[in-house]
């Protein structure tokens, strides 16, 4: 009965007993009401983690892989989380396990390699290493050095609204169409996810998408150096360098703190995530700084 409506399609008696939110919670003193308002968590967490290293007279690699997978039914305690209200509850109290999925935080890959190199060119080299003083000034004393680093996005859901509060949830998801292609009809600029895949629920519904099922925008960088060493005598040297950071000018989006505390909830989703946005599905976070250049000079004695 709360839930009929009226000719025009307005849902009628939702402002009055017995269909008002006050007259509908098991304890008449109390304007809100959890069940989940305690210290208790599921998780669960596995990894694997490769690691290559050299070391030899001119090359020092580091590289390093991890796949891992992060899962729990809420990623902070009761007053910690970041889900828009700053509480971290379930979506149905009554069903918990409904919110069981990839934690906020979960990175299910991640690689990352540095390397320095001396250019086996000029004297005691390789190559030329017999050369002149004049000739080595300018093929000697090389070197490159570099960190690249390779991530996968933090996941994040589809939020929708608690239509009048009547579910008094403070992590309401979209319902998800069924058979619709998430990847399909992306015609608008930095889009990324089909807002036709999703709708929002009706009064008193729960939505039928899960928590933390889509990924953000990962990390894909270049951090590049190249320097020259010129020996001045035995103990002194100078040494020149330009450093690139996001050396290929990479797209690396700001997430914002959602990244570690919550993202899955919204709080610093780079991609749009409400349904109700007329922006659902489009990256409209900040891009992090574009490429940098630095040049600098060292002095060694």
């Amino acid at each position: 009965f709360c839930q009929q409506q009226d000719a025009s399609g307005t849902y009628i008696n939702r402002k009055t007993p017995p269909c008002d939110n006050p007259s509908r919670l098991p304890f008449k003193n109390f304007t809100n009401y959890y069940i989940d308002s305690d210290w208790h968590g599921y998780s669960h967490y596995q990894a694997l983690n490769v690691k290559f290293e050299h070391r030899a007279h001119d090359l020092a690699a580091t590289a390093v892989y991890t796949w891992a997978q992060s899962k729990d039914d809420k990623s902070a305690a009761a007053g910690v989380g970041a889900t828009g209200s700053g509480y971290q509850g379930f979506m149905d109290n009554h069903h918990p396990e409904l919110d069981y999925g990839l934690s906020d935080f979960d990175v299910d890959q991640r690689f990352v390699s540095s390397y320095i190199y001396q250019l086996p060119f000029g004297r005691g080299k390789k190559i030329a290493g017999g050369v002149n003083r004049a000739a080595n000034l300018l093929i000697g004393g090389w070197e490159t050095t570099g960190i690249a680093t390779f991530q996968a996005g933090f996941p994040f859901g589809i939020n929708a609204s608690d239509i009048d509060s009547a579910l008094n949830t403070p992590s309401q998801r979209a319902n998800i169409v069924p058979g619709c292609n998430i990847k399909a009809n992306l015609t608008k600029t930095l889009q990324r996810i089909n807002p036709d895949c999703f709708s929002q629920p009706g009064l008193g519904q729960f939505g039928t998408s899960k928590r933390n099922f889509l990924r953000q925008p990962g990390i894909n960088n270049w951090d590049m150096g190249m320097a020259k060493n010129f020996a001045i005598s035995e103990r002194v040297n100078f040494k020149i360098a330009g450093d690139f950071f996001n050396a290929w000018n990479h797209h690396q989006y700001n997430i914002g703190t959602g990244a570690l505390i919550g993202s899955g909830s919204g709080g610093g989703s780079a991609i749009s995530n409400s349904v109700n946005s007329s922006t659902l599905g489009q990256i409209t976070g900040v891009a992090s700084a574009a490429r940098i250049i630095q040049l600098s000079g060292k002095l060694t004695f």
